[in-house]
Parts: structure tokens; sequence; C-alpha cells
């Protein structure tokens, strides 16, 4: 498995606490790419993540941002840490 580079212009950064709206427009966003296709109820379809749970993730550094060629957000990705994993 090789590691595919992002397109060009495309970086990856930490988020921004002003980034959460955008952030929930794009979660929002991805969720409708499910819609009609039955893998998801439609109540999931109008979930997203918390704005406070972006907002505790962004000092810890835990949200990126993908960013297009002009900077703004165009998806990001959360992690956690877990207690008995790497």
């Amino acid at each position: 498995m090789s590691m595919r580079r992002l397109p060009g212009g495309y970086s990856i950064s930490g988020a921004a606490a002003a980034e959460i709206p955008a952030l929930i427009a794009i979660d929002l966003a991805a969720g409708q790419l499910f819609a009609g296709t039955g893998m998801l109820p439609d109540d999931a379809l109008q979930d997203h993540v918390p704005a406070d749970i972006l907002e505790d993730a962004v000092p810890g550094r835990h949200l990126a941002v993908v960013r297009d060629k002009a900077g703004a957000p165009a998806g990001f990705v959360m992690t956690s840490l877990r207690p008995g994993t790497l």
C-alpha cells in the first residue's frame, strides 16, 4: 500500500477555533453523501460532531484541516487518545 499525495495546492494543518462553523458545514455535507443509500438513518444524516467537541480538540492539536488552494477548509480529521493504544 502506498501513501497518496494531496492534490496540488492542498495542505493539511491544525485547525483554528474560528473554523468550527465551516467544519460543521463540511461534516453535514459529508453526511449527505450517504443520503438515499440506506447506509445511515435519516437522523444520522443531520447529525454532526458537536461544536464543543471540535473546540476541545483544537488546543491539543487533535483536529487537522485539509485546506484547498485558497487555504479554506475542505475537510478535517479529529483524533483522540485511547488508553492502552499507541
